[in-house]
This record gives C-alpha cells, structure tokens and sequence, in this order.
C-alpha cells in the first residue's frame, strides 16, 4: 500500500495527464490528508497519466560502457579504465557518461 499526502500529490498533478488526482482520489481510500493506495493501483494510473514524451526532450543514450571498453584497452588507461594519463579522476565514469565529453586520445 502505498500513502500519499494529499498535498504531494497534487504538487505533482502538472506532471500528469489531466484527470489523475480524480483518479487516484477514486482508486484509493482518503483519511485526513493522506490517501492509501494499492501499489498495483497506483503504478496502473501512473503509467495511464504519463505525459507523452516529445522526441526533443529524449536524451541521446549514455555511451558510457563502449567508451569504458575503449578505456581499459587503452595503453594511457590506470586503475582498469577508471581514470587515465591525460583525465586524471574520471569519477568513476562521470566523464566518459557525458556525451558533450571526449577521449583525449580521440578514442571515443
């Protein structure tokens, strides 16, 4: 069962299709300022009142494991592709997750 105040979840309302606090005011049971709500419910009327996403707002997909493949193969890479010669503290992927990053080595 899942509990809810009822001010969290109409702060999240404009992140839904119209018509979802309805919904889950109906599917659950109000006591006070809290709603409970069956898991199953309450997953069901998220995925139901989901905004679509526009193909604007997808970001490109992470590119990390390639690029820590081409890391470890590297004669510049220290500690197993964690960090190497020329980036010094990857962070243990930061750098090579972000796509607007590239290898010194031109690598990736």
């Amino acid at each position: 069962m899942k509990k809810i105040h009822l001010t969290d979840l109409r702060a999240v309302a404009h992140q839904r299709l119209p018509g979802y606090v309805a919904a889950v005011l109906a599917q659950g049971i109000v006591a006070g300022d809290v709603v409970t709500i069956p898991d199953s419910a309450f997953g069901l009327l998220r995925r139901k009142f989901a905004l679509p996403v526009s193909k604007e707002s997808e970001r490109p997909p992470l590119q990390s494991p390639a690029r820590f493949a081409a890391c470890k193969a590297c004669a510049s890479a220290k500690d197993e592709g964690f960090s190497c010669i020329h980036h010094v503290g990857c962070c243990f992927g930061r750098w090579r997750s972000n796509p607007a990053n590239h290898c010194p080595e031109g690598k990736w």
